[in-house]
């Protein structure tokens, strides 16, 4: 009976790990399956489906930052069906989700670079897209094992960099606006001022560049909070993490120039201030 009873016990104490394991699921742990999603659609019409599978799928991920600073926040994140005011996003693009993440700004907002990169594109879009600027950021850059581009777009005016230059994170790559936003169905009249980001990630640098879009071979999306983490991971499992591992520390740049933490290669693409 002590044996049967000792087994039990083990079997118990065994469940229980598990279970503790699944609950405090560590990040990076689920990096993207590359292989599995090589032959995957990327472009062009997408079913939801096939949105998911490329990782455009609402994550829940929300941004920490620094003890007693104050970041312009998240107003519509990655994967959602709305946008900062409730309204319901068209079906017409993404089938209604949002492949990036908006913060509200006034319009002449300094944009900083998320990481270390070079320009690959500058242009201009037509609505819903405006003036926007397109980085690349090779491993070195942030430490990943792949590359990853990130877009900035509603600019107020063209960029200053051009494609080519080279810039670290945390330096004004931009201006932000609401070009692209102003009388649609979307924002109205007077349109939206916001800064939209998308972040991208790929295991190869290659792309090519079609007007102001910038089509990278083998994309795959990256919640923009993600990036801030210290892999590339799966959105869909992301999706399942326990609620406390969605709260992810984001790196900050004050306008002194002071860089919170000190050490930190990712930077929050604003200003932040201490309250």
């Amino acid at each position: 009976m002590i044996l049967s009873a000792n087994k039990n016990f083990l079997k118990v104490n065994a469940i229980v790990f598990v279970l503790f394991c699944m609950l405090c699921i560590p990040q990076g742990y689920a990096q993207v399956d590359w292989e599995n999603i090589e032959n995957a659609k990327r472009f062009g019409p997408l079913t939801v489906e096939e949105q998911r599978k490329i990782g455009l799928v609402e994550t829940g991920l929300e941004p920490r930052f620094p003890d007693e600073i104050f970041c312009p926040t998240i107003a519509s994140p990655f994967g959602s069906r709305t946008r900062f005011d409730g309204s319901y996003r068209t079906v017409k693009s993404n089938n209604g989700y949002h492949g990036g993440m908006d913060i509200s700004l006034e319009v002449g907002t300094p944009l900083l670079a998320a990481a270390d990169g070079e320009v690959i594109n500058v242009g201009t879009g037509g609505r819903l897209v405006g003036n926007v600027i397109w980085m690349q950021h090779a491993p070195e850059d942030t430490g990943f094992e792949v590359w990853t581009y990130t877009k900035y777009q509603h600019l107020d005016k063209m960029p200053e960099l051009q494609v080519g230059d080279r810039f670290s994170a945390g330096d004004v790559v931009a201006i932000s606006g609401l070009t692209g936003t102003t009388g649609g169905r979307a924002f109205g009249e007077m349109g939206y001022p916001h800064l939209h980001m998308n972040v991208y990630a790929s295991p190869t640098n290659r792309y090519k560049i079609r007007g102001h879009k910038v089509k990278i071979k083998d994309r795959y999306y990256v919640d923009p909070v993600a990036f801030y983490k210290s892999t590339i991971e799966d959105g869909n499992i992301i999706s399942e993490y326990d609620k406390n591992n969605k709260i992810i520390n984001v790196g900050v740049k004050l306008e002194n120039g002071e860089h919170i933490p000190g050490n930190t290669r990712k930077i929050w693409p604003v200003y932040c201030e201490r309250k």
